[in-house]
C-alpha cells in the first residue's frame, strides 16, 4: 500500500482525520474549484478518484487503481449541479458515466 499525506497546520487538533478501508464513494481529487477543466471542443475533464472520505478539508483516501480494484467493466456515474446563470432558477443538473481512467 502506497500512502501520501499532506496536511495543512501545525497543531495536532488541526489535523484530518483519515479512514482506511471506509465506505467508497467519489470524491475530487484535487479542490473542487478546479476539479472541472474545459479541454476544447465541447470536452471537459473532471478529476475525480474513488475512496472514503475523512474529517478535515480535503481529507480523503484513494483508492490505488493498480491492481484492479475497481474492475475494468464497472464505471461510476456522476451528477454534477451547477448554478443557473439565472438568479433564483433551477440549478443546471448533468448526470454522465465517467467511461474514461487515467
Amino acid at each position: 500500500m502506497k500512502l501520501v499525506l499532506a496536511c495543512g497546520g501545525t497543531r495536532p487538533k488541526d489535523a484530518p482525520i483519515l479512514h482506511i478501508d471506509g465506505p467508497l464513494q467519489m470524491g475530487f481529487e484535487i479542490p473542487a474549484e478546479s476539479a472541472l477543466q474545459w479541454k476544447g471542443d465541447g470536452q471537459f475533464e473532471l478529476s475525480v478518484g474513488v475512496g472514503t472520505k475523512g474529517l478535515g478539508k480535503g481529507a480523503f483516501v484513494h483508492l490505488s487503481y493498480a491492481k484492479n480494484a475497481i474492475p475494468e467493466d464497472v464505471y461510476p456515474s456522476a451528477v454534477l449541479e451547477f448554478p443557473n446563470k439565472s438568479p433564483g432558477a433551477t440549478p443546471v443538473r448533468i448526470q454522465t458515466v465517467l467511461k474514461h481512467r487515467c
